[in-house]
Protein backbone atom coordinates (compact mmCIF):
# COMPACT_ATOMS: atom_id res chain seq x y z
CA UNK A 1 0.00 0.00 0.00
CA UNK A 2 1.37 3.43 -0.92
CA UNK A 3 1.36 6.25 1.59
CA UNK A 4 -1.27 8.91 1.01
CA UNK A 5 1.25 11.67 1.80
CA UNK A 6 4.98 12.14 1.21
CA UNK A 7 5.51 13.47 4.76
CA UNK A 8 3.38 13.71 7.88
CA UNK A 9 4.40 16.05 10.70
CA UNK A 10 2.57 15.14 13.89
CA UNK A 11 1.73 17.89 16.39
CA UNK A 12 3.62 20.57 14.43
CA UNK A 13 3.48 24.22 15.44
CA UNK A 14 1.62 26.32 12.85
CA UNK A 15 1.97 30.10 13.02
CA UNK A 16 -0.39 32.43 11.13
CA UNK A 17 -0.89 36.19 11.27
CA UNK A 18 -3.54 35.78 13.95
CA UNK A 19 -2.84 32.51 15.81
CA UNK A 20 -0.33 29.88 16.93
CA UNK A 21 -1.64 26.31 17.19
CA UNK A 22 -0.57 22.68 17.01
CA UNK A 23 -1.65 20.70 13.95
CA UNK A 24 -0.84 17.57 12.00
CA UNK A 25 0.65 18.73 8.69
CA UNK A 26 0.46 16.44 5.66
CA UNK A 27 2.80 17.18 2.73
CA UNK A 28 2.23 15.84 -0.80
CA UNK A 29 4.25 16.79 -3.90
CA UNK A 30 6.15 19.45 -1.94
CA UNK A 31 3.04 21.34 -0.83
CA UNK A 32 0.89 21.39 2.29
CA UNK A 33 -1.97 19.05 1.50
CA UNK A 34 -3.80 18.88 4.84
CA UNK A 35 -3.83 20.70 8.17
CA UNK A 36 -5.74 18.79 10.83
CA UNK A 37 -6.07 18.94 14.63
CA UNK A 38 -3.07 17.34 16.37
CA UNK A 39 -2.93 13.54 16.23
CA UNK A 40 -6.09 13.23 14.10
CA UNK A 41 -4.08 11.93 11.10
CA UNK A 42 -2.30 9.30 13.19
CA UNK A 43 -4.54 6.51 11.88
CA UNK A 44 -3.64 7.35 8.26
CA UNK A 45 0.08 7.20 9.09
CA UNK A 46 -0.34 3.98 11.07
CA UNK A 47 -1.96 2.21 8.14
CA UNK A 48 0.72 3.42 5.73
CA UNK A 49 3.53 2.01 7.86
CA UNK A 50 7.12 3.13 8.09
CA UNK A 51 8.63 4.04 4.73
CA UNK A 52 12.25 4.83 4.16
Amino acid sequence: MLAKFDLLVMNGLVVTASDISSFDIAIKDGKIHTLAPSFSLEDIWGRAGYRR
